[in-house]
């Protein structure tokens, strides 16, 4: 028994192909992958599963549900987010009539000689806003 073996180059037949395509022919072929490959995602579950969105071939960026997925933030940044929102709280209060019948309570106790409300009030005082 006689065995033939022909060996073909399949790279010189994929530089000839890569050669026929255009720029505009490859984006437009990796745009109709995409919407195929969301379309064949989209019948499936695997939007349930959680691993939402399709990277784009063509530019390269996330596509699909992700908006809906939520993003990682630094800790400095939700340090910063509680610093802000904390000042803004303390800001909102002395411009409202609150801090002015705080601080009037404090120093009526402060001059009543009500030693233990006046320690009292001024601890409250001194505690972190919510």
């Amino acid at each position: 028994m006689s065995v033939e073996v022909v060996i073909v180059n399949p790279a010189s037949k994929m530089e000839k192909d890569e050669e026929e395509l255009s720029e505009e022919q490859i984006q437009s072929l990796l745009l109709e992958a995409e919407t195929r490959l969301k379309k064949a995602s989209g019948s499936s579950s695997s939007k349930q599963d959680g691993d939402g969105g399709v990277v784009s071939l063509a530019t390269g960026q996330e596509v699909g549900d992700s908006a809906s997925r939520p993003k990682l933030v630094p800790e400095s940044a939700k340090k910063l987010a509680e610093t802000i929102h904390t000042v803004n709280t303390a800001c909102q209060e002395k411009e409202s009539g609150r801090f002015k019948r705080k601080y009037a309570e404090i120093q009526e106790a402060k001059t009543s000689g009500k030693k233990a409300y006046y320690k009292k009030l001024k601890a409250k005082r001194a505690r972190p806003m919510k």
